[in-house]
């Protein structure tokens, strides 16, 4: 996993949780000016995330400030590609007051 470049604000979103509008809102961010990370400006106080877009099979547009996120459209598969899953019990059926580990 390629570890985020708070300086790179190009590939990185950060959004916010709009309970109302059931949807992320992508708010401001800005590169402190010490290059140490960002300054986020939030209108309310909530649920934050900072996502990094994939960069395969396409990169995703990035939306305005104050504009959804989209979810993903979708893309064909190649006939050979071959699942494998890993289920995780401590994640599956996480309570709220369990931590992973």
């Amino acid at each position: 996993m390629e570890a985020l470049n708070l300086n790179d604000l190009d590939h990185a979103t950060v959004v916010r949780w709009d309970a109302s509008g059931m949807s992320w809102v992508r708010v401001e961010a800005l590169p402190l000016q010490t290059g140490t990370g960002i300054l986020v400006r939030l209108p309310v106080t909530g649920v934050v995330a900072l996502l990094k877009a994939d960069a395969q099979p396409m990169v995703p547009p990035q939306p305005v400030i104050g504009g959804t996120l989209d979810g993903a459209s979708a893309t064909a598969l190649p006939e050979n590609t071959a699942v494998d899953i890993l289920p995780n019990p401590s994640i599956i059926f996480m309570r709220p007051v369990q931590c992973l580990t």
